[in-house]
């Protein structure tokens, strides 16, 4: 008698004991499990992005950040003036913003400052802007005129908002549509920019440390919060 209830309480025990190591083995496969989902569906369906300069003045400012729908760059037609999120092709592992203003088989012009695609104008956004009222000549510069070209298959011709202060398919040519990445739905963030906050730099660890104890203590300067859900057009 004896006997079996010490085998009784010693499997009691063992049961016990398994318990606390089963839900730590079931919490390890769940956080891994959602790990790989997340990662599944940053690298195949959606990512962020951020911008940090002025080239698509006004549609999208510096700071913010993006949420991109990477679905578009396998299913669907990249359509004129959308805007798109491509790898640099000029930078490696550098990603850029632009609008596709022509695609495929569509012949784009640039006459004086106006674009023309199958010799009709195109109708600018409400995002574009002109910084300079200066008008070059093609002889000089592709800036404000270009063209007449035909866009290549599988190609695309894309222009930044801020049409005069950046570069885009005036100056590297036209864009392979396999380099688009996907397209920015809305801003899911918006960062604006702080000249005292604190550099990153070497030493790394203290600069981190200084810069989020500024961020901290400065979020309600540093959030701009109109910014936050506004739609990319």
């Amino acid at each position: 008698m004896v006997e079996k209830l010490a085998e009784t309480a010693s499997e009691s025990a063992v049961t016990i004991s398994k318990k606390p190591v089963n839900k730590l083995i079931e919490a390890v496969k769940f956080i891994l499990i959602l790990f790989i989902l997340l990662w599944g569906v940053n690298t195949l369906l959606i990512q962020d992005f951020r911008l940090v300069d002025g080239s698509m003045l006004t549609t999208i400012l510096p700071g913010d950040i993006l949420l991109v729908n990477k679905i578009p760059n396998i299913y669907s037609r990249i359509n004129p003036n959308e805007v798109v999120l491509i790898k640099h092709p000029l930078k490696i592992n550098t990603n850029v913003i632009r609008r596709a203003i022509a695609i495929e088989g569509e012949t784009v012009e640039i006459i004086n400052k106006v674009v023309y695609i199958d010799s009709k104008p195109l109708e600018n956004v409400e995002g574009v802007v002109f910084k300079d009222k200066e008008v070059r000549s093609g002889a000089v510069s592709n800036r404000d005129n270009y063209g007449p070209f035909q866009v290549p298959s599988g190609m695309l011709f894309v222009l930044a908002d801020n049409r005069d202060e950046y570069q885009d398919s005036r100056n590297w040519g036209f864009i392979p549509k396999s380099s688009v990445i996907g397209k920015p739905m809305f801003v899911l963030f918006s960062w604006k920019s702080a000249p005292n906050a604190p550099e990153i730099k070497s030493p790394y660890i203290t600069s981190l440390i200084k810069s989020a104890f500024y961020n901290l203590t400065h979020l309600s300067q540093r959030l701009n919060f109109s910014r936050i859900g506004v739609k990319v057009n």
